[in-house]
């Protein structure tokens, strides 16, 4: 079985902070202030509680044998990184008390994606339960508690991870 899933938003005890609405949150929290390269590109999104509820779904006997050899998308919408910047905006708006502003620049990147979840639903059974506004509230809770000291540390963006890690293993011996 494979699982296809949509950019992942949410607290995680691996944060991202370089998936789109994650940075968005956090620069919102942090700097009052998102920024929107662009703005009509898609990004389809599923918050990682609903994610990992796909993945516990499978594992089970009943589902094994419905979904071997299958592939199947898992997402909760498609927006655009304007309208995902509006959603972070009002939750943050809410949950601090204060205004965050939306910047938009332009962006020679045009890129966009759209996952469709039918199959999942139809086959397994499974739609998503929870939105990115869902998934900002739960990321302000997690700074509001203290759980990123340091948002802008290189572990919370997965090609600065690897380059670290990369960069710790000794070359082979010729």
């Amino acid at each position: 079985t494979i699982v296809r899933p949509a950019t992942v938003c949410g607290v995680s005890p691996r944060m991202r902070f370089e998936l789109v609405a994650n940075i968005f949150a956090r620069d919102a929290i942090t700097k009052s202030r998102i920024t929107v390269h662009g703005g009509s590109q898609r990004r389809p999104g599923v918050h990682i509680d609903d994610l990992c509820e796909l993945y516990v779904r499978l594992l089970t006997p009943e589902m094994t044998g419905v979904s071997r050899g299958q592939v199947f998308n898992a997402g909760a919408g498609n927006q655009t990184l304007l309208e995902l910047a509006h959603v972070v905006q009002a939750v943050v708006e809410e949950e601090f008390g204060r205004p965050v502003e939306i910047v938009t620049s332009p962006s020679d990147d045009q890129r966009s994606y759209h996952v469709d979840s039918s199959k999942a639903r139809d086959v397994l059974g499974w739609s998503p339960k929870k939105t990115v506004a869902d998934a900002v509230r739960d990321i302000c809770a997690a700074f509001r508690a203290g759980c990123f000291p340091d948002p802008e540390a290189a572990r919370y963006v997965n090609v600065r991870v690897m380059k670290r890690r990369s960069e710790s293993v000794a070359p082979p011996q010729t």
